[in-house]
C-alpha cells in the first residue's frame, strides 16, 4: 500500500510539474503591447497629465501587497516609475518599470515586468502587469 501511494505521489508530482511548465509560455519578461504570448495586455491611455498619473502610479504600488517602489526617472521621453514585486516568502522577485509619456494631450502607459531569475515566470510577470493596471484603472478613472 505504501509503494503504491509514493507511486501516485511521484506520478502526481510529475503530471504537476508538467502542467505548470507547459501552462504558461515561459518568459521572464512581459510588456504590454509587445508581448505577443499576451495580447490583451495592452498600454493604458489616460486623460490626466503623466505627473498626476505617476502620482497614482506610486500610490497603487505603494497600497499592492509585496509592491514597493524603488524609484523615478524624469527626462524628455516621460517619467519612468521602478518597482518590485517580491512573491510570498521573498523567495523571487520581479522588476517593474512603468513608464510614462505625453502624446496628443494624453498620458500613455506602458508597463514591464522582468523576473530576476532566469526560470520561467509561470505567467506571474503578466500577473503583475494585470494586477498594477487594474489598481490603476480604479484609481484613475
Amino acid at each position: 500500500m505504501k509503494t503504491l501511494l509514493k507511486q501516485l505521489l511521484v506520478l502526481g508530482v510529475v503530471v504537476g510539474g508538467f502542467f505548470a511548465f507547459s501552462a504558461w509560455p515561459q518568459l521572464g519578461e512581459v510588456e504590454t503591447g509587445k508581448t505577443p504570448e499576451y495580447p490583451e495586455l495592452v498600454p493604458r491611455d489616460y486623460g490626466a497629465s503623466p505627473d498626476s498619473v505617476a502620482k497614482s502610479v506610486r500610490k497603487v504600488i505603494s497600497e499592492l501587497p509585496r509592491w514597493e517602489v524603488t524609484g523615478e526617472a524624469r527626462g524628455p521621453a516621460g517619467i519612468a516609475v521602478q518597482a518590485v514585486h517580491t512573491m510570498p516568502f521573498g523567495l523571487l522577485k520581479e522588476d517593474v518599470t512603468v513608464r510614462l509619456r505625453r502624446e496628443k494631450g494624453r498620458t500613455l502607459v506602458g508597463v514591464r515586468s522582468k523576473s530576476r531569475q532566469s526560470i520561467g515566470d509561470f505567467g506571474q510577470n503578466a500577473r503583475n502587469i494585470r494586477e498594477l493596471l487594474s489598481a490603476l484603472d480604479r484609481e484613475v478613472f
